[in-house]
């Protein structure tokens, strides 16, 4: 479940979008609740790039200052929030922090200080979700929700592809359809079978693709029927047939106006060499809805990056001739 939630603060209003989420989460789960944010040195005023210990002393009170408001908001609206303030570049703590806590989930304001801007994404939120351990909740913060406390969930999408990963996110979703007494909607996409040719199918061939399209169709039509009859929420299912799964999903988010996506962060053709598949990758990077994606592997199952592997390295390497060089100058120095 969701025990432990790391909700990070910029200080911007756009930020704050996520804070009704959060309430609907930690009252569903009773879930403890820690607000973070971080001090950047480049938010330091002054021009010369120096660090001004007075401004720099400043900056860390107002922050301090931020946090505990935000908590005291909270507390009103019944979710008591522990508070912390880190320094550093603000991702690269954000994850961190979160890494070292074992924290469940970070939620997160698809924009913050930096403002609007037409990429779905803020690059500090992209940074975070590409290399979070965590389970992430992402919030457009250019949606309108209105001024409730408390969201409240009317109808939330589970998009399933059969495989039994993509169900661990079955009961999160019904602890939350239960809390906020909504409607869960069971969804799958059946791809059309993609059979790469330079001429036309030949009729045999179509009438093949067809009957396998037909049949998973069935197959998924009574998987999900059965599932949604063991659940204690009001659930429906869909199944659907489709060129392109994860288009086939934003359509009916649309369609259905839907308020909130749960889906696991892999399903069948998941790999640990990516943090997303592509159909929750799809969705970070294109969604306009509330999303919340599940982590399935475990935090030493998640593989580095080439990217990651490579700055270790030449960090490492780098250590290891600034060791060289000071010893190189105190040899001098002796020497002479």
């Amino acid at each position: 479940m969701l025990d432990q939630i790391v909700v990070p603060l910029d200080g911007s209003a756009l930020a704050e979008c996520v804070l009704r989420h959060v309430v609907g989460l930690a009252n569903a789960f009773h879930a403890r609740v820690t607000l973070v944010r971080v001090v950047e040195s480049g938010e330091d005023p002054t021009a010369s790039g120096a660090v001004d210990p007075v401004a720099w002393h400043m900056l860390r009170a107002v922050s301090a200052s931020y946090l505990t408001d935000v908590a005291g908001k909270l507390a009103r609206w019944g979710v008591e929030a522990e508070v912390a303030r880190l320094e550093g570049r603000a991702s690269e703590r954000i994850i961190a922090y979160a890494d070292e806590r074992d924290v469940d989930l970070v939620v997160l304001s698809s924009h913050g200080m930096s403002g609007l801007s037409g990429w779905n994404v803020c690059g500090v939120v992209h940074k975070v979700i590409s290399r979070v351990r965590s389970s992430v909740m992402v919030v457009p913060a250019y949606r309108q929700e209105g001024q409730a406390e408390q969201i409240s969930y009317r109808q939330v999408m589970v998009p399933l592809d059969g495989s039994q990963r993509a169900e661990l996110v079955v009961p999160i979703a019904v602890s939350l359809a239960e809390a906020h007494d909504c409607k869960l909607l069971l969804t799958h996409v059946v791809r059309k079978p993609e059979i790469a040719r330079h001429i036309p199918l030949t009729q045999e061939e179509t009438e093949l693709a067809a009957r396998l399209t037909a049949r998973n169709q069935e197959v998924m039509s009574a998987h999900l029927d059965g599932l949604a009859a063991r659940l204690p929420v009001d659930t429906e299912s869909l199944v659907l047939v489709a060129d392109d799964v994860a288009l086939a999903l934003h359509e009916v988010v649309d369609r259905q106006q839907v308020d909130l996506v749960v889906l696991s962060a892999h399903g069948y053709s998941g790999a640990r060499r990516f943090l997303h598949g592509s159909v929750a990758s799809s969705f970070i990077h294109y969604g306009q809805t509330p999303l919340l994606v599940l982590q399935d592997l475990a935090k030493h199952e998640v593989l580095p990056s080439a990217a990651e592997r490579a700055t270790k390295t030449l960090n490492h390497d780098h250590r290891v001739l600034e060791g060289h060089g000071e010893w190189d100058l105190q040899l001098a120095q002796y020497v002479a």
